[in-house]
């Protein structure tokens, strides 16, 4: 009976899968599998990706690690991996900025909020390096949407405000600016 031995926490998981894959049926298998995941899932360890993966199956293991460890850091730098699950790659990332702050964030996915929250975290602690590197990472994955533009216009009349260099030559005022 091969169940001890894939129950018993001492042995490394790629051990317990290994003997599982060799020795049991296909059925037995897939059980001892579904058990090994749940497992993992309800205890929130990481080895436990070996069998979810880092996909959107991987979430609820992920989540239990942060409520159990309080460990933000490996969970945000381990989502830096997921690039190919598609509901993880979604370009709305940080677009929510019109609604209240606590009504954006129920809607904002759980992997989002780790993300924000480890950047703010490496705000506080000025860490402004692994901030930007964490930043060029993440904009791979979720471009974040585009900045809203600033348009000036003059209040009198309402036409658009721009600046205007003369060229070299116009009227003797060499590189005078005019706003026009």
């Amino acid at each position: 009976d091969f169940k001890s031995v894939l129950q018993e926490e001492g042995v490394a998981i790629e051990d317990r899968l290994a003997c599982a894959c060799r020795f049991l049926k296909d059925e037995a298998l897939q059980a001892a599998t579904t058990d090994l995941i749940a497992s993992k899932m309800a205890t929130g360890q990481l080895d436990g990706l070996l069998l979810t993966g880092l996909t959107p199956r991987a979430e609820p293991l992920l989540r239990r690690y942060v409520e159990r460890t309080s460990d933000l850091q490996t969970a945000a730098l381990l989502l830096c991996h997921f690039a190919a699950a598609p509901s993880l790659s979604a370009a709305a990332r940080r677009s929510q900025h019109s609604a209240p702050w606590q009504e954006s964030r129920r809607r904002t996915p759980l992997w989002e909020q780790w993300l924000d929250d480890y950047s703010d975290l490496l705000d506080r602690w000025q860490m402004w390096e692994h901030r930007a590197v964490l930043d060029i990472a993440m904009s791979a994955i979720a471009p974040r949407a585009r900045p809203p533009e600033v348009h000036l216009a003059c209040t009198s009349c309402g036409q658009p405000t721009t600046l205007a260099i003369k060229v070299e030559g116009q009227n003797g005022n060499k590189g005078e600016a005019q706003s026009g």
